[in-house]
């Protein structure tokens, strides 16, 4: 079908809401995704226009408005580090701009979203010969990291499985560390500098692959200008981490039933 044969009854947007509305007026609405942060956001002019330039300056001036009060929501509801504002409309051309939110560590940072993601790739560490570490998107690592996670808190810790997988996994940049050809353990580096989710499989503990883990990730955080990152460490982990240049940060707390030290570390230490 050409875009001149394209008519209101075969618009998407003019048969479909598009999603959970947030914002609505006469001109246009704002449509929130319900399943993760990077299906777009959209602004969506409620009637079919095809294009920007068919508005005119007080359509315009409307329109804008909406888009900066979507970007105000989302900054202040997902705290990301930037928000890209597009316009495309090629498979529907009803006047929609797509809001995204956008996170240093998410997958395709700084490239655009619909960027094809680079693949996972292994490098060998420096120290051991059998030992490879990788740096990874959960678009690329889920299915290697999701077992790891489950064996060592959701089994070993009793930690739910509703607590151990949250809205942060899709935008955190992860490390995953095998011996051999067998992945035993990984971590994660979160949008706020936060490490966490640091594990080794039982069998493989007491080698020193947590530290290559954690040495991985404070290297991505590096990358990435991160000023300072900060992780919660259990008890019995926290002569570890201020070996490793952390420092305590205020009382301990509760978490996941049991206690834990908030631990920070500006990035101009080395490890």
């Amino acid at each position: 079908m050409t875009l001149d044969k394209f008519k209101k009854e075969d618009c998407f947007f003019c048969k479909n809401n598009g999603g959970k509305t947030i914002f609505k007026n006469r001109y246009c609405r704002t449509i929130i995704p319900d399943d993760g942060p990077f299906q777009m956001h959209r602004v969506v002019w409620n009637s079919h226009v095809r294009e920007f330039g068919e508005l005119n300056n007080f359509e315009a001036e409307m329109l804008f408005t909406a888009i900066k009060k979507l970007e105000k929501y989302l900054y202040e509801k997902l705290t990301p580090d930037k928000i890209n504002i597009i316009s495309m409309g090629n498979i529907t051309p009803h006047l929609h701009i797509h809001v995204v939110p956008r996170w240093k560590t998410d997958p395709w940072w700084p490239n655009f979203t619909w960027n094809t993601l680079p693949r996972l790739t292994w490098r060998r560490s420096a120290f051991e010969n059998k030992i490879h570490i990788a740096v990874t998107s959960w678009n690329k690592g889920r299915t290697l990291l999701q077992p790891i996670r489950e064996e060592v808190f959701i089994k070993e810790q009793n930690i739910p499985k509703k607590k151990e997988w949250d809205e942060f996994d899709p935008i955190s940049r992860h490390v995953l560390i095998k011996v051999g050809q067998k992945i035993v353990g990984t971590g994660r580096l979160n949008p706020r500098g936060r490490l966490g989710r640091i594990c080794v499989l039982k069998t493989f503990r007491k080698r020193g692959l947590g530290n290559y883990i954690l040495q991985a990730l404070v290297s991505e955080a590096k990358k990435l200008n991160y000023e300072k990152i900060y992780l919660h460490s259990q008890k019995h982990a926290v002569s570890f981490y201020q070996k490793k240049g952390f420092q305590l940060q205020g009382k301990s707390f509760i978490e996941c039933k049991s206690t834990h030290f908030k631990m920070f570390r500006s990035l101009d230490l080395y490890i």
